[in-house]
């Protein structure tokens, strides 16, 4: 049997703990885990999008307050600009990090249905049908969210249809939330395609 001398997990603060936890065959409640620490402790950048900026046509009079011109925003990822604290003002003062990023998101993302349960269905169930995400269990209740859900769905695809041509400067606020051994990384009874536990942040 091939033994690695090392091995690396990098599957993501979820899935990492997760593979720890589930690999208990030699090691009771699972590898490196002899004191209860793997999955605790578990944090997140947790975000909003707290508003958006209605782009300027490129007909707009140029005035001082104008810092970039509506058609030179090209469609891009990531963040164009960012507001956040001085990293020496945050350790003074033993803050956690925080920031406002300007993004460009499309009109429809920005409707208050694209967030609900309505939303999370159709988005689902467009990666299924793109083949982005695997068609196991989770189908049938995605199929449910939609019949559930069906005028929240239909809101937003009507907002996909009127807003299209209209992109936005989204207003993304993130912050780092505390460590804390409370919140942790454990293993449900429900199980994926393979059988396996699925896992839950709690």
């Amino acid at each position: 049997m091939w033994r690695a001398a090392h091995v690396v997990l990098a599957a993501g603060g979820v899935e990492n703990a997760r593979l720890l936890l589930l690999s208990d065959t030699a090691n009771r409640g699972g590898l490196g885990n002899g004191a209860d620490q793997v999955g605790r402790g578990f944090v997140d950048h947790a975000f909003c999008y707290a508003g958006h900026f209605e782009l300027a046509p490129p007909a707009a009079t140029t005035e001082p307050h104008i810092v970039e011109r509506a058609d030179s925003l090209k469609e891009r990822g990531g963040a164009i600009a960012a507001f956040m604290l001085n990293p020496a003002l945050r350790r003074r003062e033993g803050l956690n990090g925080a920031g406002i990023f300007l993004m460009h998101r499309a009109s429809f993302q920005l409707h208050t249905d694209y967030e609900g349960p309505g939303g999370r269905a159709i988005t689902y169930f467009a990666e299924m049908v793109r083949r982005e995400r695997f068609i196991d269990r989770s189908a049938l209740s995605t199929v449910a969210d939609l019949g559930r859900n069906a005028p929240a769905a239909a809101r937003l695809r009507h907002a996909v249809e009127a807003a299209r041509p209209r992109p936005r400067l989204a207003l993304r606020m993130q912050v780092e939330t505390s460590p804390s051994e409370d919140s942790r990384v454990i293993l449900t009874k429900a199980r994926d395609r393979l059988g396996r536990r699925r896992a839950r942040v709690t």
